[in-house]
């Protein structure tokens, strides 16, 4: 509702931005609130991660980008080309329990691309990092409703004619590499593909999880 009433096709990169974050945060506090309405009846916390992205003009300069915002491990990808340029960092487990031998980024890129080749599979499971990294994929540092003051990650890119703004929930991104996510260029065409990966059990990245894919084209 609040983007809704407040959104503009041509919007100063910091205005779209705070709509983005507050909107988020907003979500936060009703998850909260229905969560506590509904404590008699529900006995695990209700909590889930969330992107948002939204495509404008700067007035600034008539350049054409768009807004990011995200709590948790949905995922926003840039696509162009069919080649992935770009994606968000998720809240993952490695930002308090840091690796010793690669950033946030590398370990993200690597859950990224590993898949059941025989050199991916010598790779994971001869590297203490990249091991733990594929085992706590699912561990997540933040959500919304997650018990914390909800922090929202934001970001903007500059976007082409052409371009595609892809946002996933894990239960895509786990099944499907960056290489497949960049050459499927529908959302019907991503879901079939995770929901075939999740029933594959000789695949090591096979994974039974809520599937959500959109797609916006530039």
């Amino acid at each position: 509702n609040l983007l809704r009433r407040f959104m503009r096709a041509r919007m100063s990169i910091d205005d779209s931005l705070l709509l983005l974050a507050e909107s988020l945060q907003f979500a936060d506090t009703a998850i909260t609130l229905d969560e506590e309405k509904r404590s008699t009846i529900i006995k695990h916390g209700i909590a889930t991660t969330a992107v948002l992205a939204s495509l404008h003009t700067n007035p600034a300069d008539d350049s054409a980008y768009a807004a990011l915002a995200w709590v948790g491990d949905s995922r926003a990808y840039h696509i162009r080309d069919r080649k992935v340029l770009y994606s968000t960092l998720d809240d993952s487990v490695a930002r308090y329990y840091p690796q010793q031998g690669h950033t946030e980024r590398q370990l993200q890129d690597f859950l990224e691309r590993t898949s059941d080749s025989p050199d991916d599979f010598y790779e994971r499971f001869t590297n203490h990092d990249l091991q733990m990294a594929f085992r706590q994929r699912n561990l997540i540092a933040a959500c919304l409703n997650g018990g914390t003051s909800c922090v929202v990650n934001v970001d903007t890119l500059s976007v082409e004619p052409g371009d595609t703004i892809l946002l996933t929930s894990d239960g895509i991104h786990d099944n499907l590499t960056r290489a497949e996510i960049a050459k499927l260029g529908s959302a019907k065409d991503l879901l079939a593909a995770a929901i075939l990966r999740s029933r594959d059990d000789k695949n090591p990245r096979a994974k039974a999880d809520d599937m959500t894919a959109i797609v916006l084209h530039v």
